[in-house]
């Protein structure tokens, strides 16, 4: 089996970091013209959680809406500055989440699994593969592969593997934390997996859920 695994929220966690980093920012930049830090964060993740949900990965676009919330005008060279500093800071703070080098040490070894990365990008060409690559975590897939950089969408991808690699639909498992990419998976016909805390089904996209990776690994072949 081939599995396409999705890097942010089922690989490492890059989010519980993100309050702290908008404080550091808030601090650095902001706090003689934005009183009230709280509110600023609050905004940060607000608009974080809408741009996830829009698939808009240019930080420089949901740094131009949160200073707008706030009245702040920066030119383009302090926001490209302001959205290094974000990653900078963003890349220290993730973490690889509990078991998942256990959960592809055991899809590996045990069962013969091929490994992908297959995620959307972060705005800035090359960054993600920068950031899989500074994790740790890249030694374990043969491919990393980065929708709206190597390929247009999930879909794409998808079927590019599945004639590059000769397979059967049914050989492929894609796994991810967020919904829109595997409802393109499923309308290709391939298995799909939702990494969740929430363990019901959220509709028949969805083959499998689980809370991590390492769960989803033993629901997967015990089911199976």
């Amino acid at each position: 089996m081939l599995w396409l695994i999705d890097f942010d929220g089922v690989l490492v966690d890059s989010s519980s970091c993100l309050p702290n980093v908008y404080y550091q920012l808030w601090e650095k930049y902001f706090n003689r013209i934005v009183s009230n830090c709280n509110m600023f964060i609050y905004e940060a993740l607000r608009l974080e959680k809408e741009a996830k949900k829009k698939r808009l990965f240019d930080k420089r676009l949901l740094f131009k809406s949160l200073l707008d919330v706030f009245n702040v005008n920066l030119d383009s060279i302090s926001i490209d500055r302001l959205v290094k500093d974000y990653w900078n800071l963003r890349i220290k703070g993730t973490r690889i989440k509990e078991n998942v080098e256990i959960a592809l040490k055991i899809l590996q070894r045990n069962y013969g699994a091929r490994l992908f990365i297959l995620c959307d990008n972060d705005g800035i060409s090359g960054l993600k593969k920068y950031r899989i690559i500074r994790s740790g975590l890249s030694k374990y897939f043969e491919e990393i592969l980065i929708v709206g950089e190597d390929y247009s969408s999930f879909s794409e991808a998808i079927v590019h593997i599945i004639t590059k690699e000769k397979l059967k639909k049914y050989q492929i498992i894609v796994v991810n934390d967020w919904l829109e990419p595997l409802i393109e998976a499923k309308s290709i016909g391939v298995r799909t997996a939702l990494i969740t805390e929430s363990l019901k089904k959220k509709s028949d996209i969805i083959d499998y859920t689980a809370p991590s990776l390492f769960k989803l690994v033993h629901s997967v072949y015990i089911i199976d």
